[in-house]
């Protein structure tokens, strides 16, 4: 395995670290009705705060742009965050 193989490794798990922790950090308040705005606010500061971390660490466009894509699909993919709290919200309404 090669020094770039072992660093992209390494990237992913941290990206997949940081999206989980976006997670459990949106989902828990997002149980309360009228919380998807948080959601929303909570994943833009995320976003923001991995955006200043890859400028610090001096990554190049494409790494950020694959970092901030993992966090997004964390938000939006089939069990994503704002599924879930779809989901909840409809289930609540019926």
């Amino acid at each position: 395995m090669t020094n770039d193989e072992i660093e992209t490794r390494i990237a992913r798990l941290e990206t997949r670290l940081t999206a989980t922790q976006v997670l459990v950090h949106t989902l828990l308040p997002a149980t309360v009705p009228g919380r998807r705005h948080q959601v929303l606010k909570q994943f833009g500061q995320w976003c923001a705060a991995t955006e200043k971390d890859m400028e610090k660490q001096g990554a190049s466009v494409m790494e950020k742009n694959w970092q901030l894509g993992e966090l997004a699909s964390m938000y939006s993919a089939l069990e994503g965050a704002l599924q879930v709290v779809a989901a909840w919200e409809s289930k609540q309404k019926s």
